[in-house]
C-alpha cells in the first residue's frame, strides 16, 4: 500500500478545502482570519496560533517524510504501521471531510479562524450543526488520528497531541464567548447538541 501517496492526496485535499473556503469569504468582502489580533491577550493569541502551526508543522513533516527522507531522518522514528492500521486510517481521514465541508456550508458567511468577531456573526444551528456543536474540529480530530495511522511517525503523533489539546482549549474559550454573544439561546442550543459527537433526534 502506497500510503505515501494516499497522504500527499489527503493534505491535497484539505488544502483545496480551506484555500476555497477562504477564497469564498474574501470575495463577499470578510476577512475571516482573526487570529493574532492585536486587541487580544498573548494568552488568547497563543491558544488561537498553537493549532495553526501544529497543522503546518505536521503537513511538513508528512512532506519531509515522502520527499526528503534523507533529511532530519529521526524524525521519521516510529513504528511499522500494520495494513489492517493503514486501511483504518485512510477511511478515517476520508470520512473526516464530511464534517468539515458540512460545517463550512452551514457556517456560510459566519466562519471565522480566530475569536474577535462574534458581534457580527449569527448563531448557526441548522445543518449539522444539529447534531455537533463542532464538525470542524471533528474533522482535525480525526484527520490526523488517520494521518498518524499512515504514517506511524511519532513526531507526528507528538504534533497532533498538540493541536487536539489546543482546539480544545480554543472550543472552551469559544463557548464562553457564545455566551456572552448569544446568552440563554445559546444555553439552550448547548443543552439540545453535544460538544462533539453526534446527537440523533428521534
Amino acid at each position: 500500500m502506497n500510503h505515501d501517496l494516499y497522504q500527499l492526496a489527503l493534505l491535497s485535499v484539505f488544502v483545496l478545502i480551506i484555500s476555497t473556503r477562504y477564497m469564498i469569504s474574501v470575495a463577499k468582502g470578510i476577512h475571516p482570519i482573526l487570529i493574532l489580533s492585536r486587541e487580544k491577550p498573548a494568552s488568547e493569541k497563543a491558544v488561537e496560533f498553537l493549532p495553526v502551526a501544529g497543522v503546518g508543522l505536521a503537513a511538513l513533516l508528512v512532506l519531509r517524510r515522502i520527499f526528503t527522507p534523507q533529511i532530519w531522518p529521526f524524525l521519521s522514528t516510529g513504528f511499522e504501521v500494520p495494513l489492517y492500521l493503514q486501511l483504518t486510517g485512510l477511511i478515517v481521514a476520508l470520512f473526516s471531510f464530511i464534517p468539515l465541508v458540512m460545517g463550512y456550508r452551514a457556517l456560510g458567511p459566519n466562519w471565522r479562524v480566530g475569536l474577535g468577531d462574534e458581534e457580527k456573526s449569527n448563531l448557526v444551528t441548522g445543518g449539522i450543526f444539529a447534531y455537533t456543536r463542532n464538525p470542524v474540529y471533528i474533522f482535525f480530530y480525526a484527520f490526523f488520528t488517520g494521518l498518524f495511522l499512515l504514517n506511524g511517525d511519532y513526531s507526528l503523533l507528538l504534533l497532533s497531541l498538540v493541536v487536539v489539546v489546543s482546539l480544545h482549549i480554543q472550543v472552551l474559550q469559544e463557548e464562553k464567548a457564545l455566551y456572552r454573544r448569544f446568552g440563554e439561546v445559546y444555553l439552550q442550543y448547548r443543552e439540545k447538541v453535544p460538544r462533539y459527537f453526534f446527537y440523533f433526534k428521534k
